[in-house]
């Protein structure tokens, strides 16, 4: 009886750590570790926003759209302030830029050039894929760089914040 449960204890802990070891880093690790996020990294971090950043350290499969710090700074003065004031303003921006499940780079492409470009985000919106020539734009962001991987999805660099309109409520 000891033996059999020794046994269970040796291959539960061996099925632990290989677990951990492939995981790897989710999401909100991942830009931690990159360090071109940290706006984006204190929004998600926000109150508001506590909901997606449980997805984004969860096993969920997504998409994230990431404007690094550059993007957030480019915004008009006082948009982003005006933006952390209101719960709502942060929790529409944040689902503007992160989409279920995982998309990668060449699927987007394909989405944007079918007859239904719209990929829903957030779980209560929508936004437009399209092409310009060779440049895959969400909304008005185009992605910049693409299919960084997370354990938890993709990542995809974009050159601005995602352009929205409040047409619902979280």
């Amino acid at each position: 009886m000891m033996r059999r449960l020794l046994a269970i204890l040796a291959i539960s802990s061996a099925l632990v750590a290989c677990g951990e070891e492939s995981a790897g880093p989710n999401l909100i690790e991942v830009l931690e570790a990159d360090g071109r996020f940290s706006t984006l990294l204190r929004i998600a971090r926000e109150d508001a926003a506590s909901r997606f950043y449980d997805f984004m350290t969860s096993n969920r499969n997504l998409t994230l759209f990431a404007p690094p710090d550059e993007a957030f700074d480019a915004l008009p003065s006082g948009e982003l302030e005006a933006t952390l004031a209101s719960d709502e303003s942060v929790r529409m921006l944040v689902a503007h830029h992160l989409a279920e499940p995982t998309f990668q780079l060449d699927e987007l492409e394909a989405k944007a050039r079918s007859d239904d470009p719209f990929l829903s985000v957030g779980g209560c919106c929508e936004v437009r894929l399209t092409m310009e020539g060779e440049q895959l734009k969400v909304n008005n962001a185009a992605i910049v760089e693409g299919d960084i991987e997370a354990s938890n999805g993709l990542i995809h660099v974009v050159d601005q914040v995602i352009e929205f309109e409040f047409d619902a409520e979280l």
